[in-house]
């Protein structure tokens, strides 16, 4: 009885050690291959961030377009639902962004605008 449990025990190892070699490969190369892809990210963060030096207070000194946020007119031609780059034509690029999970608000010089989860408009306060 022994002699056949100790049998079964071999041929079970026997089938399954090749799988589960096989299966520490494959988990080898994916960590290597996620190693990479992770320096290559770094790298191109690095190159982005080199664009926009950091002010003496650590602020990105990332280049406003002009815009005619102060111009109450454009104010006025928001809309609900208008994308981002529909607001930043309106009103030039915003002083400030602020980004959370589910929203995100665009601060401009005595205004702001809110954007829903999609990138929409959901709400502005006009200077």
């Amino acid at each position: 009885m022994k002699s056949n449990l100790l049998k079964i025990t071999l041929s079970i190892i026997i089938l399954i050690a090749p799988k589960l070699a096989l299966s520490e490969t494959i988990s080898e190369a994916r960590i290597v291959e996620l190693e990479h892809t992770v320096q290559n990210l770094q790298h191109r963060v690095a190159s982005l961030e080199a664009c926009f030096p950091k002010a003496d207070d650590g602020e990105w000194n990332i280049p406003i377009k002009p815009g005619n946020s102060q111009d109450l007119k454009n104010w006025r031609q928001l809309r609900r639902g208008m994308s981002e780059n529909e607001v930043e034509r309106l009103l030039g690029s915003p002083a400030k962004i602020m980004a959370f999970s589910s929203f995100s608000e665009w601060y401009f010089r005595g205004g702001t605008v809110n954007f829903n989860g999609s990138g929409k408009v959901d709400g502005w306060h006009e200077p």
